[in-house]
């Protein structure tokens, strides 16, 4: 049996469930105990790698407090080139402590003037150039 590559809607629905655990500070340890499953799956669903069921999208739609179909919003909207980038950054996302992640978000949309957040945006990508890092966004 040949392993198939995820299809654009899991991708989509696996980065927006990511995007919505990380904004409300859940782990996937946390996550995976209130769908009864590991948090390995809890990850294979935000990489798209396995399809989540209806009843676990219900599920998650009320244990992060959205609306169901808050996980397939940007589906109508992607393009391939869009999933690429974007899967690209899941792995840098995956390299990084969880709890730095939701700091980083949580300061970040805290952050109401956009003038302000580009500034900020500017300067992380400055210190990544001062530390020498490879590559960085």
């Amino acid at each position: 049996m040949t392993k198939t590559s995820p299809n654009d809607v899991d991708l989509i629905i696996g980065k927006n469930l990511k995007l919505k655990r990380i904004k409300s500070g859940i782990s996937l340890q946390e996550l995976g105990k209130i769908l009864n499953v590991s948090f390995q799956q809890i990850q294979k669903y935000e990489r798209g790698q396995n399809k989540i069921s209806s009843s676990s999208l219900f599920l998650l739609s009320k244990s992060l407090n959205c609306e169901i179909d808050h996980f397939f919003n940007g589906i109508d909207e992607h393009s391939n080139t869009q999933l690429e980038e974007e899967n690209e950054l899941f792995l840098y996302i995956d390299l990084i402590p969880n709890h730095e992640i939701t700091q980083l978000v949580k300061y970040y949309s805290q952050i109401k003037d956009a003038d302000v957040r580009k500034k900020t945006l500017e300067l992380i990508k400055t210190l990544c150039k001062i530390v020498e890092i490879e590559e960085c966004g």
